[in-house]
């Protein structure tokens, strides 16, 4: 499968989980998955346990963190910065707010995803 493809499963909608990342949206938080397969749970494990997840699901949520801790953008700064410029907002409305550092984006959406994904993450 594809990179493309398989980051493809990996979805952020406000209405679920708080907007965090998620496996297809189906309420499996990526940061959850991760924490699983960090435990050391091998991917039979996982799948016999999650029923509606497939091994293709767990590939993308490693794939996914791969992207995350390759992009070299001063996460604290951006959030902080979003925050400063619209601090009556909700997280949720941040990830709009995103657009108004496009400059960072260069017309890449994959940045973009990963991005907004991190802003809906902030505690």
């Amino acid at each position: 499968m594809e990179s493309m493809d398989l980051i493809s499963r990996i979805t952020v909608k406000p209405d679920i989980c708080h907007g965090k990342p998620t496996v297809r949206g189906l309420r499996y938080p990526v940061e959850n998955i991760l924490e699983l397969l960090a435990s050391g749970m091998t991917h039979e494990e996982i799948l016999q346990d999650y029923e509606d997840l497939e091994d293709e699901d767990l590939l993308a949520c490693l794939l996914f963190a791969a992207r995350l801790a390759k992009i070299k953008i001063d996460w604290n700064l951006l959030i902080g910065k979003l925050k400063e410029t619209n601090s009556g907002l909700k997280k949720q409305e941040l990830t709009a707010s995103a657009d108004l550092y496009a400059g960072i984006y260069e017309g890449d959406n994959e940045l973009k995803f990963l991005t907004e994904a991190a802003i809906n993450g902030w505690d």
